[in-house]
């Protein structure tokens, strides 16, 4: 799991697109922070990834996000992680929607609860927010799949509910009749 999320994130990170990761200066300094990483210097990563992930850098706090759960550069923090990977969910990264659904699935940072997981994996299979869904989608679809044959019905419809209410929200916030 360690090596996937990680994988995923750095990936997202190298593949996202100009207009979505923001302005000219937060797009190269996020290249310092995935190059810090990517050459394992991970104390100097977590240094330039905060100030970036404090102004709402999707990338820089989903980044943070993976490196308070594998405890890279920074003390293991699960709570913290989830925050992070929530503040950058919330902006409608799937990346960081997934990572938290993870969370939530699992326990870690937050209190286990499959209908908030269940929320986070189809946002991101629906791909209401910010590029790169195509890459994402595979794996949120099979856990909110895997997932979902643990609820029972009735906490399928609250998620589901959660899903309309959080679209609903996103696109008036972001101009979308969709």
């Amino acid at each position: 799991m360690r090596l996937l999320t990680l994988s995923v994130i750095l990936f997202a990170c190298a593949a996202l697109s100009p207009a979505a990761a923001g302005p000219a200066n937060a797009q190269c300094a996020t290249c310092e922070v995935q190059a810090a990483f990517e050459k394992g210097d991970y104390v100097k990563a977590a240094r330039l990834a905060r100030p970036l992930a404090d102004e709402g850098n999707v990338l820089a706090q989903t980044m943070l996000g993976g490196m308070c759960e594998m405890g890279d550069g920074v003390r293991r923090d699960y709570t913290t992680a989830a925050a992070w990977y929530r503040k950058a969910a919330e902006q409608g990264f799937a990346v960081a929607q997934i990572s938290l659904a993870d969370m939530y699935e699992q326990g870690r940072g937050v209190s286990q609860d499959y209908v908030q997981a269940f929320k986070w994996y189809v946002l991101a299979v629906l791909g209401y927010g910010m590029f790169p869904q195509d890459t994402t989608n595979a794996k949120a679809n099979e856990r909110v799949h895997d997932l979902a044959a643990r609820m029972t019905p009735q906490q399928i419809a609250e998620g589901k509910d959660l899903v309309r209410e959080w679209a609903r929200q996103w696109r008036a916030k972001n101009g979308r009749s969709d």
